[in-house]
């Protein structure tokens, strides 16, 4: 690898001599000649005397080749001995200084080959080119070639280290949707190969078919930037595949979601987790109880929540506050959480949990907020059994965000507060002005004394020639296919489950069996707001 210098601007008359094949001369022969040249360049005689001063000083001097074709072509005279040649010349890029390329050795290098060398390298400095840069792009060139999808996501991981989550999905992406790509080098991918992956994929998961794309396209940009060379040259891809192709093609739209706690439900369910808290069959299950009520006053996200540790926990009276790092957070950003009362007394049940469980300790700062013993992570995962246990499948834990939602609405708390709440992208308004800190408390004791306070009626019930005599079928095995179809058609499946004393599953492979078809998902929501015919069935 050649190295360069920025020259330095001489001070001493410029020597000069027509090279030859064999050099003769030495450190000492030269340093005479610039002597020679002080005499005859220099007629004052106090800067002669100055110069010659200096040149006994120097430890190198520079003896330029007179012949044109070779115009920079320089060998460097070392006190120590050491003689090497060297291109050196102002490169044409705009750059007022000039630089030197050390070519070799000259008591090792052949005259013919440093001179072409030389030559090569000062007809690129003519034409405005870096010859060494030039080189290291020619590097990078080969190494870039060589990187495969594969390579690039591993470089993806340690230099973004993303958060876990994606990291996953990332990862279930590479290795399946784009399983035919993982192995080819990214030079070789094509709009073509881009455009069969997407189709391939929305035939059976459009919304994956979207993802494979996204992930695709975020790794080939990071391997052009990650290739660049020093000075910001690209290297490969000149442009990216996946962005050509979604010119002509779109990404599937996904529908909204609308899954959400019915509002008559939300109080009910707020004060089964309290009592869940405190008496639940396992510890686990206080635990998800508690982490359940975490996020119903809050609205955090369940990736967010579920690693909450001690140490985020500000329990000064001022700040009073739950910090989510922004390693945490979907938007990378650190989320501020300013605790209501309700939050404040949760917090200091679950560390009174602790050191109960830790007597002589104190709270260590990594220590989960909401441990599991039953999870390798060493704290809660889902509390999708619980919800399933009290809303039946109609409620997924994801839905907790937009229950959320409602209760804030429900409160009257501005949308702007809310988006910071939820931790959403902000527009200016929301980011620069609707930023005050004390309108988020506000806002989160009000959700709280809500959901401590409000009563709320459910709706009516169905007519009474609907309901299914269950005196005389306590018996579920005694169930026909007639009052089977009447019973799932009048109660949620998780009042069947709590009268009969069996699982949702149990009761799905008994409508089976039977023949019987259950209500579809979302049904008893929209029995609720009267969006659907309550039972008997319209055939």
């Amino acid at each position: 690898m050649t190295s360069v210098q920025e020259a330095k601007r001489d001070k001493l008359p410029k020597l000069t001599m027509q090279f030859e094949k064999k050099i003769t001369l030495k450190f000492a022969d030269v340093q005479l000649l610039a002597v020679e040249a002080v005499e005859k360049a220099i007629k004052d005689p106090e800067r002669r005397k100055e110069a010659k001063k200096e040149i006994a000083k120097k430890r190198a001097f520079l003896v330029w080749d007179t012949n044109p074709t070779y115009r920079g072509f320089v060998i460097r005279f070392h006190k120590g001995g050491t003689r090497t040649f060297i291109a050196r010349r102002r490169i044409n890029d705009g750059s007022k200084k000039q630089k030197e390329i050390t070519i070799g050795d000259v008591d090792a290098m052949d005259f013919d080959e440093a001179a072409l060398k030389a030559h090569q390298f000062l007809h690129d400095m003519r034409g405005g080119t870096d010859p060494v840069a030039k080189e290291a792009l020619t590097e990078k060139q080969k190494e870039a070639r060589k990187a495969t999808l594969s390579n690039v996501f591993d470089l993806y991981k340690t230099a973004k280290r993303p958060r876990k989550n994606t990291l996953d999905d990332m990862h279930y992406t590479l290795n399946h949707h784009l399983l035919d790509l993982r192995d080819m080098a990214v030079v070789d991918i094509t709009i073509d190969h881009c455009r069969t992956i997407f189709t391939k994929t929305s035939e059976t998961a459009p919304i994956r078919a979207n993802k494979a794309v996204i992930y695709l396209r975020l790794l080939l940009n990071f391997a052009r930037d990650w290739y660049r060379t020093e000075d910001g040259q690209i290297t490969i891809l000149e442009f990216n595949p996946v962005s050509l192709m979604l010119k002509t093609m779109k990404l599937h739209e996904s529908d909204a979601r609308h899954g959400r706690i019915p509002k008559w439900r939300i109080p009910e369910m707020w004060q089964i987790m309290k009592e869940r808290s405190d008496v639940g069959a396992s510890a686990d299950i206080r635990t998800t109880a508690d982490w359940v009520r975490f996020r119903m006053m809050t609205g955090t996200r369940i990736e967010e929540s579920r690693v909450a540790r001690f140490g985020w926990i500000k329990w000064d009276e001022k700040e009073n506050v739950i910090e989510i790092p922004k390693t945490i957070t979907k938007t990378h950003k650190m989320l501020p959480i300013p605790m209501a009362p309700q939050m404040r007394e949760l917090m200091e049940h679950r560390r009174a949990l602790y050191l109960a469980q830790h007597p002589g300790e104190t709270v260590p700062a990594d220590a989960y907020v909401f441990p599991s013993e039953s999870s390798d992570s060493g704290h809660v995962m889902s509390a999708r059994n619980v919800i399933k246990r009290l809303l039946g499948d109609e409620i997924s834990e994801y839905d907790l965000r937009r229950t959320f939602e409602d209760v804030a609405t429900e409160c009257r708390i501005d949308p702007d507060v809310r988006r910071h709440l939820l931790n959403h992208t902000l527009d200016i308004h929301g980011k620069h002005y609707a930023n005050n800190p004390e309108y988020t408390k506000d806002a989160l004791i009000q959700v709280a004394h809500w959901l401590d306070t409000a009563v709320i009626e459910a709706p009516a019930p169905a007519p009474a020639a609907a309901v299914v005599d269950l005196e005389g079928t306590r018996a579920w095995r005694g169930l026909g296919a007639t009052e089977l179809d009447k019973l799932v058609w009048t109660l949620p499946a998780v009042k069947i489950a709590t009268i009969f004393d069996v699982s949702d599953n149990c009761i799905n492979k008994r409508c089976k069996v039977l023949g019987v078809q259950r209500p579809p998902r979302g049904y008893w929501q929209k029995l609720g707001v009267g969006r659907v015919s309550p039972w008997p069935r319209q055939a």
